[in-house]
């Protein structure tokens, strides 16, 4: 039975009558014969195949926390060998006629870092089969490279002051001062150092040039307290529709494991989990950051002169990221924190920034503490608050150590580093050169990045495209 819709209808789709759309097929391309293969084998991501089996990773979870296992040992039912070296194989022939073929340096060049990074990225996964934990940690850093160790130390500034806060307020419980007191202890020692948050001109900037998208994007929603997953799904069917994204479908994954939100380009879905719930506020967020974001950018890539910024050119994702938190955070009044703070510590952590290498135990340890404390600070009961923070605890140590054996102190998938990085050398960016936000959207790209800013002036994507895109009907 098909639930009723709790959401305003749809606005008319614009008037067309007089107006020339412009897609791919209509702009000269200069990659339109190495695109069309290249997105059949080339638009997979790590971590589609890293999930694993949610009754075995729930058998994992109550083994580690009651701690009949000091490691879990995660499964990896997605990776095969075979099709891991089928893949490598199909993406040297594409680069190889590539070279061999293309005429336009620039496009052989971009195509060619591409390539070698989704080799990469194949290789980094049959070092997981082969539980070669040295050559996943090396694969890792070269795709998404290494924690900065200056924000690691800002990081662990950020969340000692957060405790130092408990610890000087006289109306904090004793229970609530002893979680802070024991987070405090498991900290690593570092050397302080501060991080200026965006000024309030930045931020109303950021939220000025980011208004047009969310007036497109954000259907009139129900006053609800939360939102559920079908809930979520009607709002963000009714974005992609809103921004005319034919092809691409939100699916509700009653399987997955994992509770975050995700976008498989290889699939063209937004997938929710099941039991993912959310407020009015976040959910509009979520809007801007998934579609708005990861969609939109890679419809106006497929829709430019360089094709392959749908799928977005080497080592753009730290960028894309660093915007797609941007435009979260614009939703709320103020900015009290860059984004990305857990993920980027749990990393720093394992690699042993401080000095100490850890495997998934000693990083759930301190994860466990910071939750807790911040439960606690929310006013849960004791054992509100410890529940919840293994399992959030859980949930970010498996994101950090997915593709490793966990106990191998070092290693671990340093994806998520580009939440924190990314989001803070956009404000950066923002800051210094509001102007570049006009041009954030024009397909999968970092614009703090000097190669990619080259090769988008060399073939004269930025102002060509951008002109006509504003041609297009909204």
């Amino acid at each position: 039975m098909e639930r009723e819709s709790s959401f305003a209808p749809n606005q008319p789709e614009p008037e067309k009558k007089g107006m020339q759309t412009t897609t791919a097929l209509e702009v000269r391309t200069y990659d339109s014969q190495w695109w069309e293969e290249f997105q059949k084998i080339g638009l997979f991501e790590a971590y589609e195949f890293l999930e694993g089996n949610k009754e075995y990773r729930n058998q994992q979870k109550e083994a580690f926390l009651q701690d009949k296992i000091e490691n879990p040992t995660f499964d990896y039912p997605h990776l095969s060998a075979e099709d891991l070296q089928r893949r490598e194989n199909e993406l040297l022939e594409l680069k190889k006629k590539i070279i061999e073929q293309e005429s336009n340096p620039v496009v052989k060049q971009a195509y060619r870092w591409k390539i070698n990074e989704k080799i990469a990225t194949l290789r980094m996964l049959q070092a997981t089969l082969a539980g070669d934990m040295r050559r996943f940690r090396r694969w890792s850093e070269f795709i998404y490279g290494k924690p900065s160790s200056e924000i690691f130390a800002f990081t662990i500034g950020e969340t000692r002051q957060e405790a130092q806060k408990i610890l000087e307020d006289p109306e904090a419980s004793e229970t609530l001062k002893e979680a802070a007191e024991n987070l405090t202890r498991l900290l690593p020692q570092v050397n302080n150092i501060s991080l200026s948050l965006p000024e309030e001109e930045t931020v109303t900037q950021a939220r000025e040039a980011s208004k047009k998208l969310l007036q497109k994007l954000i259907p009139e929603l129900p006053e609800l307290d939360k939102f559920d997953a079908p809930l979520i799904r009607e709002a963000f069917t009714q974005a992609l529709q809103r921004l005319q994204a034919e092809g691409w479908k939100v699916v509700i994954d009653e399987e997955s494991s994992k509770t975050g939100i995700a976008v498989s380009q290889e699939s063209q879905e937004v997938r929710i989990p099941a039991t993912r719930k959310t407020s009015k506020e976040k959910l509009v967020a979520l809007i801007l950051h998934e579609i708005g974001t990861h969609v939109q950018r890679r419809l106006k890539g497929e829709r430019s002169r360089l094709l392959l910024l749908g799928a977005g050119l080497d080592r753009y994702e730290k960028a894309e990221e660093g915007i797609a938190t941007m435009r979260e955070q614009i939703t709320k009044e103020k900015i009290e924190k860059y984004a990305g703070l857990e993920g980027h510590l749990a990393i720093s952590l394992a690699m042993g920034l401080d000095g100490q290498p850890r495997d998934f135990r000693k990083v759930f340890q301190i994860l466990e503490a910071l939750f807790y404390m911040r439960n606690l600070k929310r006013g849960k009961t004791p054992e509100e608050a410890r529940k919840k923070a293994q399992s959030s605890a859980w949930t970010r140590c498996v994101r950090t150590f997915r593709g490793t054996d966990c106990k191998t102190r070092g290693a671990c998938f340093t994806k998520d580093i580009i939440y924190r990085e990314g989001n803070i050398s956009i404000w950066k960016l923002v800051r210094e050169h509001p102007e570049a936000m006009v041009k954030f959207d024009i397909g999968k790209y970092d614009p703090t990045n000097w190669r990619h800013l080259y090769i988008l002036m060399v073939l004269g994507i930025t102002d060509e495209d951008l002109e006509r895109e504003s041609q297009q009907p909204q």
